[in-house]
């Protein structure tokens, strides 16, 4: 019978020195160790669980529709936990013999091209310019998850600057942030330049309305690079959905993935909108819009319009 336990560790140049029996725990705990050494393996689990998940959705699922009522989804991939990978009594303690900015003992523990995890840092808008220095320009990282921290519109002008020229950064999150409209017109304006190579924007949670989505649009028309957007828990109406809507029927062939999730002002309404993009739309095959006000109604009519024109799409309603 295989035993429960985990094997005493004898290997005395390991992490793991001295660690003795213990039952075992869930993965998320049994990493904590590595933290120190491998500062992607939290990301590299979140990977892994979603990977497993979509296979076993594809293997258990035979219809064409993939449906997802009304649960608690795992958030996208640039909506990690909130992690700290190095001791911040180390950083303070630094911080005290040292001109360094705390930002930058957090950014120097990443190597050349790391997707950089700054999340609920308690950024505020002058520290932008040394994110953008530190991580974008000098590690060149890919990706950027800015989530939670204090960034107003304000403090974007030397991160949309960067951005205009950069080919390395594939996605960006400034979720929980508060950007509002002006800071999403900001966005928009650099995105719509061709030399901008970003893949995947998250404004989840900026406090965006239907004037956000507008300048988001007339990006969507220019942009041949970005392929999700995610811009759930917002204040986005059904008229945000029609602008999107009818963007993505009429001038944009690349958005694959697009979050409308938890933005209370869309209705069935909306449903119309997208049944009519759906008939010339071949691009997009993800789409959340859960915990909007659907009525069970019209989460199954939207069900069956997707069902009606997509050979495989990923629906969360």
């Amino acid at each position: 019978m295989a035993s429960n336990l985990l094997p005493t560790q004898r290997d005395n140049d390991s992490p793991f020195q001295g660690l003795k029996e213990q039952p075992l725990v869930p993965l998320v705990r049994a990493i904590q160790p590595l933290l120190a050494i491998v500062p992607d393996i939290k990301q590299m689990i979140v990977v892994i669980q979603q990977k497993c998940t979509e296979l076993v959705d594809a293997l258990s699922n035979q219809l064409n529709l993939i449906q997802l009522r009304e649960i608690q989804a795992e958030p996208p991939l640039i909506e990690i936990p909130s992690v700290t990978f190095i001791d911040r009594s180390v950083i303070e303690s630094s911080n005290q013999s040292s001109s360094k900015h705390r930002l930058e003992y957090f950014i120097d523990q990443y190597s050349l091209h790391a997707k950089i995890h700054l999340i609920e840092q308690r950024i505020v808008d002058d520290e932008v310019p040394i994110i953008v220095k530190h991580a974008i320009i000098k590690k060149q990282c890919k990706g950027l998850l800015l989530s939670k921290n204090l960034i107003t519109a304000s403090g974007l002008s030397s991160l949309v600057t960067e951005l205009k020229e950069n080919k390395t950064l594939e996605f960006l999150s400034l979720s929980h942030n508060h950007l509002g409209d002006r800071g999403a017109k900001s966005l928009a304006n650099i995105l719509s330049v061709d030399t901008c190579h970003l893949s995947i924007l998250s404004l989840h949670g900026t406090r965006l309305t239907d004037e956000g989505v507008q300048s988001l649009c007339d990006m969507l028309k220019k942009n041949t690079s970005l392929t999700w957007l995610h811009i759930g828990q917002n204040k986005i109406s059904d008229q945000g959905v029609k602008q999107l809507t009818n963007t993505l029927t009429n001038h944009n062939n690349v958005l694959e993935a697009l979050d409308l999730s938890k933005n209370k002002l869309i209705t069935d309404s909306s449903i119309d909108y997208i049944d009519k993009m759906f008939k010339e739309n071949n691009t997009l095959n993800t789409l959340w819009i859960n915990h909007c006000d659907l009525s069970s109604k019209g989460k199954n009519r939207l069900e069956h319009v997707v069902n009606s024109y997509k050979h495989y799409f990923v629906l969360t309603v």
